[in-house]
């Protein structure tokens, strides 16, 4: 079987680590894998190398705009696979155009986003054999739009973090000592890409009013990161907050913080839920599209209403106080994770399902 996934660029996101994953399970399982992005290489493409993905560009320069995807129909043509899984927000919009000019390949679409999408979009899901979903959210949004049950998947992302466990506590101990933080100050995690629908602006507001002492980090890049920074600065909370850019390898960082935040207003399936879980974090999430369905409310986190930034800062303070308790959740929430996001579990999903897609 040789399946081409097709993707927009290998940023660091979490659609992009699905797609490395998912194409590296692919090999190790006997397929025969492509990973074809419409722009060049990207911050994820060391990551898809290390695990020796091949990797084709359609633009030999990246030139920085999604939509200019030079000869996409003939490097299809050439690659002649058996069956193409669109994963990216462009991909899927170039879907008809794919399936018009491959009529014998099956074509299968993704939605993997809380953010809204163009018509394009839609209207290829519409047409496509099969639709994979990472949520039951992202499903209800297909059925709303009068697609039917019968073509859609849902197969929840599944942890791409290699988290090994071995000498945690000394990996703890080391990133501490790196930036000079004490073994008693509690340290909020959030690791997201700095765009208006992550929020980062209003955890900012939020955490500035925790009293005791603590620190943020922040992981990631992205059109509102400088603007973000400013906010620290007049929220008196620059010497706290931690921005670390965009660092692909994140264990230590799980295993250095305490508690894991997200804000978002746009998610469907947030990975850096998942494996903070994995990791053994207890989760503070806003209750926005599929991030319910990514942990266990008042088991390994809380769950708070979208925009209610009381709440949410009573939650950092439980957290914050009650060391006992954010260890219980962390390790009711790694239980529940390493099983639910199995990636090898999910793998055989995805395999299975295009398998039948393919011979029938």
């Amino acid at each position: 079987m040789h399946i081409l996934l097709i993707q927009d660029y290998l940023r660091c996101g979490g659609t992009e680590m699905q797609s490395i994953s998912l194409a590296a399970g692919f090999q190790v399982h006997g397929w025969d894998a492509t990973l074809l992005t419409i722009r060049p290489k990207g911050p994820l493409f060391p990551t898809a190398q290390k695990k020796n993905i091949k990797v084709q560009s359609l633009q030999g320069v990246d030139l920085k705009i999604n939509w200019l995807h030079p000869g996409l129909i003939r490097t299809i043509g050439q690659l002649n696979p058996d069956v193409i899984l669109l994963m990216g927000r462009t991909a899927n919009c170039l879907g008809n155009k794919i399936s018009m000019q491959f009529p014998s390949i099956p074509v299968i679409g993704s939605l993997r986003t809380g953010r809204n999408l163009p018509s394009a979009y839609y209207n290829f899901l519409k047409n496509c054999p099969h639709i994979f979903a990472n949520s039951k959210w992202a499903a209800d949004q297909l059925i709303a739009r009068d697609i039917p049950h019968h073509k859609i998947s849902i197969i929840p992302n599944g942890n791409v973090c290699e988290l090994n466990t071995s000498h945690q506590v000394d990996r703890r101990r080391a990133i501490r000592e790196k930036f000079s933080i004490s073994a008693e100050t509690t340290v909020f995690l959030k690791v997201a890409s700095f765009i208006p629908g992550k929020n980062h602006h209003e955890l900012l507001r939020i955490i500035q009013k925790v009293n005791k002492p603590f620190e943020l980090w922040l992981v990631g890049t992205g059109p509102t990161e400088n603007a973000c920074k400013k906010d620290a600065a007049k929220l008196n909370i620059k010497g706290v907050t931690r921005f670390l850019g965009q660092i692909p390898e994140l264990s230590d960082l799980y295993f250095g913080s305490d508690v894991a935040l997200l804000t978002s207003r746009e998610e469907s399936m947030p990975n850096f839920i998942v494996e903070s879980q994995t990791a053994g974090l207890p989760v503070i999430a806003y209750d926005c599209a599929g991030v319910s369905e990514t942990f266990i409310p008042d088991e390994s986190g809380f769950l708070v209403g979208a925009g209610d930034q009381n709440l949410f800062q009573q939650k950092i303070e439980i957290l914050h106080e009650n060391i006992q308790l954010r260890k219980s959740m962390g390790a009711r929430g790694r239980i529940w994770a390493l099983e639910k996001f199995d990636p090898i579990e999910r793998l055989k999903d995805y395999m299975q399902i295009i398998s039948r897609i393919v011979n029938n």
